[in-house]
């Protein structure tokens, strides 16, 4: 009986090509920290892997023993109770199923083509687990492209790419706990430096709304907006260390009272890098202590950086934060209009504001209304947390 013939050359250099596209998947998935996004990633990049017609992604429910579909390229969401089915069957015991002709397996539910018009010959399911979670979800590769069934290397393939993905989705989990804790710890921070300072009640949400939005309207990237986002509201951080009578003097400061309001943004700086912030975060002790510097030259904290060498998102809190101060009665100001507080910006645009900043502002105009709004129901839903 003659042994098996070695796979020809060009065959092995297809399966080192599937391998090195499943390694740079790997690095793709883990570095994604939206969640939404992360999993219209993993879909996109099986079905490409797996060579596949289309592909589903299941994920177990937090209260019910079912799974729901997170992704289903051409349907709509699927719920599944674990057990149930191939995909449900899979959930069940951890084991992968590869189904050749879904037509001769009792365990195929018809109805989920028959709504989205698709048409499944083969199917393989593979489960999402880890060595922390066990059993997280399923994904299902549906119709290979050259119409044959999947085989035992598409299995191990498939497996591979499950694990990754399983660890993605876990870690991108375990990345939104920490940083809704991390938000939970802000809004405590602030809820408590606003009880402070009466008159600049809801300050910080306030900047971080007018920030967001113009880190938006200026098109920064998402990573690049997350430190705006949370420079903003972490750039009165060291108000801490201001007397109570400077915080909350209902006229406006002179003299030695500026100079001991100016330490906010030194001290501000301090206590962040005292943090000691880690992976991009650490970016943000290099932005919110600065939005205080001035573009034309001068400012506070004195030195550098000076112009362009300020972090952008500082330039972008500057300008979001005297719009809130031009709105608010701090220091005795009377509150400007939305159409005043622009006009006063725009005068000083080039000198004390970064003009593409200030432009950005003009273009975000109609919008703000509407991003007040949000900022103070941000802000209301806080204060009544902790209070």
């Amino acid at each position: 009986m003659s042994s098996p013939s070695p796979p020809s050359n060009s065959a092995l250099e297809d399966q080192v090509r599937r391998w090195e596209l499943l390694l740079e998947v790997g690095l793709d998935l883990h570095g994604e920290r939206n969640f939404d996004l992360l999993l219209k990633k993993i879909l996109h990049r099986l079905t490409e892997v797996m060579r596949a017609a289309r592909s589903s992604l299941f994920l177990l429910d937090e209260h019910e023993p079912e799974l729901r579909s997170k992704v289903a390229e051409g349907s709509d969401e699927i719920s599944v109770p674990v057990g149930v089915g191939i995909a449900g069957e899979v959930a069940r015991t951890g084991q992968s199923l590869n189904v050749p002709d879904v037509s001769l397996d009792s365990r195929f539910n018809p109805a989920f083509d028959h709504r989205s018009g698709f048409h499944t010959h083969s199917l393989l399911t593979v489960p999402l687990k880890t060595s922390s979670s066990g059993i997280i979800g399923v994904v299902q590769v549906l119709n290979k492209a050259d119409g044959r069934p999947f085989n035992e290397e598409d299995e191990e393939l498939a497996e591979a790419f499950a694990g990754l993905a399983a660890v993605a989705i876990e870690t991108n989990q375990l990345f939104r706990e920490l940083q809704q804790s991390f938000d939970a710890v802000i809004n405590g921070l602030n809820a408590a430096l606003d009880a402070r300072d009466p008159a600049a009640l809801g300050h910080s949400f306030m900047v971080q709304a007018f920030a967001d939005a113009l880190a938006r309207t200026m098109g920064l990237a998402d990573h690049q907006r997350r430190l705006v986002h949370y420079a903003a509201a972490l750039h009165d951080f060291g108000k801490i260390g201001v007397p109570d009578r400077i915080l909350a003097k209902p006229s406006p400061l002179a003299g030695v009272e500026w100079e001991e309001y100016e330490l906010h943004a030194l001290k501000t700086k301090i206590l962040l890098e005292r943090l000691d912030l880690v992976g991009d975060l650490a970016e943000v002790a290099k932005i919110a202590p600065f939005n205080h510097k001035r573009f034309g030259g001068g400012g506070f904290p004195a030195g550098p950086p000076e112009g362009r060498e300020i972090p952008l998102g500082a330039r972008i809190i500057a300008v979001a934060d005297e719009l809130h101060n031009l709105r608010s009665s701090r220091y005795g100001n009377t509150p400007l209009t939305l159409e005043g507080a622009l006009e006063r910006i725009a005068t000083q645009a080039g000198a004390r504001f970064d003009p593409a900043v200030v432009a950005a502002l003009f273009r975000l105009s109609p919008e703000l209304p509407a991003v007040e709004a949000e900022g103070l129901k941000n802000f209301e839903a806080v204060r009544i947390h902790f209070s």
